[in-house]
């Protein structure tokens, strides 16, 4: 089962799980809107015969109304269903770097680092979390993926992806305003990557695991944009805001992956850029 399968890492994982022979469930307001994580009624039904409930639905808009009741509420509804009906059931989270303390520079991000989330959407993620850790002390296994700054082609720009806005101002000459002055970093993980990580999820044995899905690396917006510029061959328009210290030097450490979920990312960003270009254009 994916909650949230109509999305846009749940499309991805949903056709990569049916290519490898199994059935799927998607569930997701886009395809049935009663199919609604505060409704345990309908969890219930469609809960029964799933082995693995790869949980993605989620509200990313900080400032969206609904957020904790989505995000928080629904992922307790869920294990409740869970904890009832089929006990057995794995749970497979994808939780944020939005969850960490904004890192200086120099410093890198374990799954031990100081957990102080910067908006409702990193506090949301949180918080659901800890809904998780308390039913694996009850007994449900739970894996928890905080993923960083994930992009890939279909992401929308304008809007959660500093790569899809950029490459859209290079399709279409349109300027683009940065918080900050463009030194800030990000760790940038393909969406492809992010799946593999997901379905290795499925084998984890141990009861509560908390793993960083990245790519170990970290990259300037300055550094995105000139790879962006030699891999479009265009002319993209930056406008930097430095009165918006949106700074922060985001680098995880993918050690723990690599150790549990036997996981390692295969697409470097310019490879990643080229791709979702080469299906823009």
């Amino acid at each position: 089962m994916v909650t949230g399968g109509e999305g846009f890492l749940g499309k991805r994982l949903v056709k990569k799980l049916k290519k490898k022979g199994l059935e799927v469930l998607i569930f997701d307001q886009k395809s049935n809107p009663k199919h609604t994580l505060l409704d345990k009624k309908m969890l219930l039904k469609n809960i029964e015969e799933v082995d693995t409930v790869f949980h993605l639905a989620a509200i990313n808009n900080p400032t969206e109304k609904r957020i904790f009741d989505v995000n928080v509420i629904g992922t307790k509804n869920l294990s409740e269903v869970i904890k009832k009906k089929s006990p057995g059931t794995k749970i497979i989270f994808t939780s944020s770097f939005a969850v960490y303390k904004p890192p200086k520079k120099g410093e890198t991000i374990n799954e031990n680092y100081p957990l102080l989330p910067r908006n409702n959407y990193g506090l949301s993620k949180l918080k659901a979390e800890k809904v998780l850790s308390k039913y694996s002390k009850e007994g449900l296994s739970v894996v928890i993926l905080r993923i960083s700054n994930i992009y890939g082609y279909g992401m929308p720009p304008f809007g959660h992806s500093v790569v899809s806005t950029l490459l859209e101002s290079a399709k279409k000459g349109k300027a683009v305003k940065i918080h900050g002055d463009g030194r800030q970093t990000r760790d940038f993980v393909f969406v492809e990557d992010v799946v593999e990580a997901l379905i290795k999820g499925i084998e984890v044995k141990k009861r509560l695991s908390v793993i960083n899905v990245c790519s170990g690396k970290e990259t300037s917006i300055r550094e995105l944009i000139s790879i962006m510029k030699k891999t479009t061959k265009k002319n993209i328009k930056v406008e930097y805001d430095k009165s918006n210290k949106d700074q922060g030097y985001w680098k995880g450490d993918n050690g723990r992956a690599e150790k549990i979920l036997n996981w390692m990312p295969k697409t470097p960003l310019e490879n990643g850029i080229r791709l979702i270009w080469g299906k823009m254009k």
